[in-house]
């Protein structure tokens, strides 16, 4: 059994909407090229929070759900699965796996690695 798995690649930022954007169009990108998986880098769907939004109170978490929503939405309708970094409001380190049947999320827990190339 052959798996094809993509990786999704856009430049993310502070805009949620934009960012999902850039993932639903992935997804389907990905799903009609026969991928089964696509995963997505750290932050891809909720942007660099750290960097970008350095005090989470204000942030807008209900917006951060309809977005998830909208990429379960996206990997159900490419019958595919979704690996999008993002954050929750538990903790700043997680990415939700997104799976097309049935539409839930699983939280994953990232380490962030360093690469110091001399």
């Amino acid at each position: 059994m052959n798996l094809c798995v993509a990786s999704g690649q856009f430049p993310v930022g502070p805009e949620l909407r934009e960012n999902v954007e850039h993932v639903r169009e992935q997804i389907a990108e990905a799903g009609a090229g026969g991928a089964r998986i696509v995963v997505f880098p750290e932050s891809a769907l909720s942007g660099y929070t750290p960097w970008e939004f350095p005090d989470l109170a204000g942030f807008d978490w209900a917006a951060l759900e309809r977005a998830t929503e909208d990429v379960r939405e996206a990997a159900a309708a490419a019958n595919l699965w979704v690996l999008v970094g993002s954050i929750s409001p538990s903790t700043s380190i997680c990415g939700p796996v997104v799976v097309p049947q049935p539409p839930k999320i699983t939280e994953m827990k990232f380490r962030f690695i360093a690469l110091h190339i001399m």
